[in-house]
């Protein structure tokens, strides 16, 4: 094989490493979200390092279940989840009245988190979150 059909087939090898999908230093991470015993039926859950160093990590929870890939550390986590409250507000057309959502979980769980976990370097870190008023 002549060098220039090595070095193209090196080049593709590469690109076809690089597009597998697999993110170098991240790690999954899965599991479930509860809030006084009932599974968060929508919300986000959010990563970030302790220090705030890096870029936060971010997934939607869906009928108490999330799933995504973060880098390994100790992390502080924010919980996010909204429901209906039943109210309706003016919306952007003439006449429309849209719902009002409401965080329905506690600050603790989000905007002054105490949420702490490690992601370890493995091929899977399960962390379930029970939340309590």
């Amino acid at each position: 094989m002549s060098y220039v059909r090595r070095l193209a087939a090196c080049a593709v090898a590469a690109f076809l490493a690089g597009c597998s999908g697999d993110s170098p230093g991240r790690y999954p991470v899965s599991g479930t979200v509860t809030f006084d015993g009932k599974p968060v039926a929508q919300g986000d859950i959010q990563m970030m390092f302790v220090d705030g160093m890096g870029r936060p990590e971010a997934a939607r929870i869906v009928d108490g279940k999330y799933a995504m890939d973060v880098a390994p550390g100790v992390k502080t986590v924010a919980i996010y989840a909204t429901r209906d409250s039943g109210r309706k507000e003016p919306g952007a057309q003439p006449g429309e009245m849209v719902p009002v959502f409401e965080q329905y979980l506690p600050a603790k769980f989000n905007t002054t988190t105490t949420l702490q976990v490690e992601v370890k370097a493995t091929s899977q870190n399960e962390l379930n979150f029970d939340l309590t008023k």
